[in-house]
């Protein structure tokens, strides 16, 4: 898995693959959101190559993946322009791209 994946999840139920990145830093300047993107370019390409079905076989190969963003804290209004411009850019793929609000205290990431 790369470094760049925090944790994935596979629904239980449909089998669909999402593979979570936590955001750890604001999305309100460019070099946070060139940051984010190459770590969404890298988790794709982990689903895209195969790899990550072949660590999660439970997942469906024919539902397309996810990548989902998991943040800390609220959002302002800037940053959630931004991550909606990023989710404008997988309009037209297969790749799905959502965020998300971590549950207080829920938030586990994988050891380095």
């Amino acid at each position: 898995m790369p470094s760049a994946v925090d944790f994935v999840r596979v629904n239980p139920v449909t089998g669909q693959l999402a593979l979570c990145i936590v955001l750890d830093e604001r999305m309100d300047n460019r070099q946070a959101i060139d940051r984010l993107r190459r770590k969404l370019n890298a988790s794709a390409r982990y689903a895209q190559s195969g790899d990550a079905y072949a660590d999660h076989p439970e997942a469906n190969r024919s539902l397309p993946f996810t990548l989902t963003a998991i943040l800390r804290s609220p959002v302002d209004a800037i940053e959630r322009q931004n991550l909606d411009g990023i989710k404008l850019q997988y309009r037209y793929t297969p790749i799905r791209f959502t965020v998300e609000m971590a549950e207080p205290g829920g938030l586990q990431r994988r050891a380095p």
